[in-house]
């Protein structure tokens, strides 16, 4: 019987099978082994190390793409919590030891790797949903005093944004219920919490502002009397109709159209690794 469990992106996380050539470095049971790869590459796998070579794009022209032990290390950042151990469904390739060595200007030679073999063999299941329809207003400020105080100006933006919303809507809690969200750019627009700077340097901020909503007209409705709070949003060292607020798009609003989110991302242990994937073989002449 298949066991599903909610992956809680441990070691137990499984990826795409895209490092396989890695995962092939450390089998000592297997003889040199060809293997092309989909990324214009050639992989010889030998029991004790890997030569992986850049090779023609299929055109007459010589090779214009080489592997460096730089662009070959730099797979390992590739959607791996820690490049030093890659998680595969039958175990974890440990790269903590080893060496990237150029062996000419197209080929590099890796070598240290080893391979820790799992109890038991997992599949990263992963899922989709649509959660509604975005549309998305991008603005800027220059203004030295609000920036000092993004913060609180955010936070009374969205409270106006609701009220107005609930206004417009008149309470109906199905055409007015949406998710307002601003990413300020400048400040923690790329980690968000996690940013460990605190203090905003900058001489401008960039502003994107997110309306997601049940059909597109709610989302670019709301968004737009987002942009027209955010413009006018007064501070207490201002007085009177100011305009704080800079859109580099006339109309402001951009519809995204429909978004999704994760909902499945679960670990999958099966009885046979390969129950889930059948294979059907055909005579064919």
């Amino acid at each position: 019987m298949t066991q599903v469990s909610a992956d809680d992106r441990t070691e137990r996380e499984t990826h795409q099978t895209s490092k396989a050539v890695s995962a092939s470095i450390t089998n000592h049971a297997r003889p040199p082994t060809k293997v092309t790869s989909a990324a214009k590459s050639i992989a010889y796998v030998h029991p004790s190390f890997v030569t992986i070579t850049a090779v023609s794009t299929g055109d007459s022209q010589p090779p214009r793409l080489r592997c460096t032990p730089q662009s070959v290390a730099a797979h390992s950042l590739y959607e791996n919590s820690d490049p030093y151990r890659l998680v595969e469904s039958s175990g974890v390739l440990d790269l903590s030891a080893a060496e990237y060595a150029a062996l000419d200007d197209r080929r590099v030679r890796v070598c240290g790797s080893k391979f820790d073999a799992a109890q038991t063999y997992t599949i990263k299941l992963e899922g989709a949903e649509r959660v509604g329809y975005q549309s998305v207003v991008i603005g800027s400020i220059r203004d030295p005093y609000i920036i000092r105080q993004i913060e609180s100006w955010i936070s009374r933006l969205k409270q106006k944004v609701r009220e107005r919303a609930a206004e417009v809507f008149s309470g109906d809690r199905v055409l007015g219920e949406h998710l307002f969200n601003v990413r300020v750019y400048g400040k923690d627009g790329t980690m968000g919490p996690l940013e460990p700077v605190k203090k905003i340097t900058s001489h401008e901020i960039c502003l994107v502002m997110e309306v997601t909503a049940a059909t597109q007209e709610i989302a670019t409705t709301i968004v737009s009397l987002a942009r027209h709070i955010a413009l006018h949003l007064p501070i207490p060292e201002w007085n009177g109709f100011i305009t704080g607020m800079a859109c580099i798009y006339s109309p402001a609003y951009l519809e995204r159209g429909p978004v999704y989110r994760f909902s499945v991302n679960h670990v999958v242990e099966p009885d046979d690794p390969y129950e889930m994937f059948p294979i059907e073989y055909t005579n064919v002449g």
